[in-house]
This record gives structure tokens, sequence and C-alpha cells, in this order.
């Protein structure tokens, strides 16, 4: 199967294009400037109820903002840096049936995955 990419470089921006670009799957890293990437993907989870989040971090806050969404009522998969690409594909592929997946799109948001 292929996935599609489209990027949002900040939290803020990633939900802007789930807006106005839906997609099936979501690859955030969590600590952004702005609006860090837990915030992103419960405000994209909000429009995107079908959309599987994968958080993606390197820094150990991300366990209190994790505890924080879910105390909100999200939970979300965390994967730590750095992450092989076949283990994220695999994370991704891995929940739900892929019928359920309208056209296998992948939003990443990220500041520092500007080159992926």
């Amino acid at each position: 199967m292929a996935l599609k990419r489209v990027a949002a470089y900040s939290g803020a921006e990633g939900v802007e294009l789930a807006r106005h670009r839906p997609f099936d799957f979501l690859v955030t890293g969590v600590v952004m400037p702005e609006m860090n990437g837990i915030e992103a993907a419960i405000q994209i989870h909000d429009l995107l109820p079908k959309c599987k989040v994968v958080l993606v971090s390197g820094d150990n806050s991300a366990g209190a903002l994790l505890q924080g969404a879910l105390a909100r009522g999200y939970e979300f998969e965390i994967l730590a840096k750095p992450v092989p690409p076949l283990e994220l594909i695999q994370t991704l592929l891995s929940s739900e049936p892929h019928s359920t997946h309208k056209n296998n799109s992948v939003g990443v948001c990220s500041e520092q995955w500007k080159t992926v």
C-alpha cells in the first residue's frame, strides 16, 4: 500500500491542514513551539475521529503531556526517537482494518522534519 504524505511544520499548521485536506494517519512530534504535538493531535482527532495518531518524541516531558491528554479522554500511541521507518509504518497500519482509510494519506507535523 502506498502512503501519501502531507506536511505541516507546526501543530497549528497541522490542525489547519486537517480542516482543508483530511488525512487518515497523523505522525507528529510532541515538543513544538506555539502548540505542542499532543494538543494538535487532540484538535485533529476532534476534526478527524478515524485518524490514527502516532506521537514521536525523544523528550522526557512527553509523559506529563500524555497524562494530561489521557485525563481529557484522549489516548495516543507514542514511539521513542529515533524511530526506524519500518516500525513507524507497521505502527500506522496495525490498529485498524485498512479498508477504513479513504486515501492512505499521512499528515506529518514537526518543525524538525522539514526534510522528511
